[in-house]
């Protein structure tokens, strides 16, 4: 080390420590963004302007290195850092989610554990050590230096100097990046910034924090999500309030496509989430027989409703999302998960509209995406978190859901409302350790498509038992049972061509209502549905979407109609104010507010 930084010396030798240590950082932490922007794969830009734009991002970041106090400059350290750590869990979060973690986000620890630090883990690679090694070099010059960084005094024309160039710097990278995003909006590209006026968000109604950072810059996208951690709530303006409350007031159901609905007020609910279930589960076989063989045959069961090609509308938030749509019929926030930024709210749900006992059942923590206190918010009198707390290697955290589930159940005075989310088939899809079936001998499988369709086994194995056991209750034939996936089986994680649609199912079981259908549809749809089927349509909110069986096209769309913009379905109009009731806390008792 002392040999390399005296010939460094010898090629500067005018060059003071604290300049000299300064270029060494900047280079460093250029080094891990422009890392980052290449391994996150953003695109849009050719590889030397993703590092232009990286040393640009470094000058900010560190400006102020000879703008503070002289004793202040070792505090350099406290952003050489943090970066890193920001940087690489957001490669993580890019790898599974598709895009860059809110602040609201990052500082919910609590979600980084069980399936979720395990796929994240899973997307670990070799090379991102390209992010890690320039932090190890800077703490050794660190320790080296930083005895001599304070000791030259910067003159003011100097600092003068330096601010013009940094700003002049940030200007060009703003000319070049806000110039190839509203290139991209002439070819109305789906993209929308957080610090754009309402009228943009209008044109760009398909948000996503990664273009945010692809078209400002990781400084600017840090500004940003500070401004909006210290101003969570928006208030709404009286227009706001107006819209809202027009769009409640001419809310109607339509008319039915059936020649009419049983009575169904008397019966349970049960719904039955399923963690990332693909529609595909359905049309794939294995060896020439179904893959979930008891799911295929209750799609064929008489009075089911059987939806294959419900497209998912859920944003970053994944599963807590697709229970958002299910349990309250709004839409996502996609530009802060609600369970993260605002989970305290009484949001209008099917909990509310059924009355009665409520209980959720999670095989997670219940302070993950904080599902204790959104399941306060959506009414449930309990939620039963935590139940696979004890699992053991091998064992199905299905299948100890539903057991551990099953006897609480058949104590719940009737008609009662309980929802089960199961977690077995989160990725990462590298590795199986329950039991193994034929789908091992089928190859037109990868590796990870094998290790997801054996989960899709084991779940469909609990199922039959749990629906054996309300049987055996006598429950069944009293219960309306819905079995949906709250989104699409990761892709990436799959690594395979066999589950490459983006449609997930929904089953409902004993509703008196006989429908299948290949309409695409929208899981926003589903809410409506089941209040229909329930007999619960005189509620209040009766969601964005629109009930199966008051929608024509479910009849005539022929089956191989393409999905509609899902992040536009069923208007925009819809998801601007679905954004507004959520982010203004409309339903949110007065009080609390």
């Amino acid at each position: 080390m002392n040999s390399f930084l005296n010939k460094c010396r010898d090629l500067l030798p005018t060059m003071p420590a604290s300049a000299y240590f300064f270029l060494l950082t900047w280079f460093l932490l250029a080094f891990q963004i422009s890392s980052f922007y290449l391994l996150a794969d953003f695109g849009s830009f050719s590889t030397f302007t993703d590092i232009v734009f990286a040393a640009v991002d470094a000058l900010l970041i560190l400006s102020p290195y000879f703008l503070i106090p002289r004793k202040w400059r070792w505090s350099v350290i406290i952003p050489m850092t943090v970066m890193p750590v920001f940087l690489y869990v957001n490669l993580l979060y890019v790898r599974n989610v598709g895009d860059v973690m809110g602040f609201s986000t990052m500082f919910g620890f609590t979600n980084a554990t069980g399936v979720v630090a395990t796929a994240a883990f899973a997307s670990v690679k070799a090379i991102d050590l390209c992010i890690f090694i320039p932090y190890l070099v800077f703490i050794g010059f660190f320790i080296r230096l930083c005895p001599k960084i304070g000791r030259k005094r910067y003159s003011r024309r100097f600092r003068l100097i330096w601010v013009v160039f940094v700003l002049a710097a940030f200007l060009f990278q703003q000319l070049i990046m806000q110039t190839a995003l509203w290139s991209h909006a002439d070819r109305k590209m789906e993209y929308s910034l957080s610090s754009q006026p309402e009228a943009v968000n209008d044109i760009f109604p398909n948000y996503s924090r990664k273009n945010t950072m692809r078209y400002y810059g990781i400084p600017l996208f840090m500004a940003i999500e500070t401004y909006g951690m210290m101003n969570p709530d928006r208030e709404l303006s009286e227009g706001e309030l107006k819209d809202i409350e027009s769009y409640l007031a001419a809310q109607t159901p339509g008319e039915l496509i059936v020649d009419s609905l049983p009575d169904n007020r008397g019966r349970n609910l049960i719904l039955i989430i399923v963690e990332s279930l693909n529609s595909q589960v359905f049309t794939n076989s294995v060896n020439g027989n179904p893959m979930a063989p008891y799911l295929d045959s209750l799609t064929r069961m008489p009075g089911v409703i059987f939806a294959p090609r419900i497209f998912p509308q859920v944003g970053t938030g994944r599963s807590s999302d697709g229970r958002l749509l299910y349990q309250t019929g709004l839409l996502p926030t996609l530009k802060n998960p609600m369970a993260m930024k605002w989970p305290e709210a009484d949001y209008p749900s099917l909990r509310r509209a059924f009355g009665g006992e409520a209980y959720e059942f999670d095989s997670g923590s219940p302070t993950q995406w904080n599902k204790g206190i959104v399941s306060k918010s959506y009414g449930y009198d309990r939620i039963y978190a935590g139940l696979c707390d004890d699992i053991k290697p091998g064992e199905s955290r299905d299948s100890i859901l539903f057991a551990k589930s099953l006897p609480i159940i058949r104590k719940m005075k009737q008609p009662f409302l309980a929802s089960l989310c199961t977690m077995d088939m989160h990725d990462p899809y590298e590795d199986y350790d329950g039991v193994k079936t034929d789908m091992q001998r089928d190859n037109s499988y990868s590796r990870q498509e094998k290790v997801y369709g054996e989960k899709v086994r084991q779940f469909d194995r609990s199922l039959r038992s749990f629906i054996d056991g309300l049987k055996k209750a006598g429950l069944y034939d009293n219960s309306i049972i819905m079995i949906a996936g709250d989104h699409d089986a990761l892709e990436s994680a799959l690594k395979g061509s066999r589950f490459n649609s983006k449609y997930i199912p929904l089953i409902i079981l004993n509703s008196g209502v006989e429908l299948r259908t290949g309409t695409p549809l929208g899981q926003v749809d589903v809410y409506p549905t089941l209040l229909d089927v329930t007999g619960h349509m005189d509620y209040f909110w009766k969601g964005f979407g629109k009930s199966l069986l008051r929608n024509p096209a479910v009849l005539h769309t022929p089956a191989d109609t393409a999905m509609p913009d899902r992040f536009v379905y069923p208007s925009r109009e819809d998801w601007r104010l679905s954004e507004m009731m959520i982010s203004g806390r409309y339903f949110a008792p007065k009080e609390k507010k």
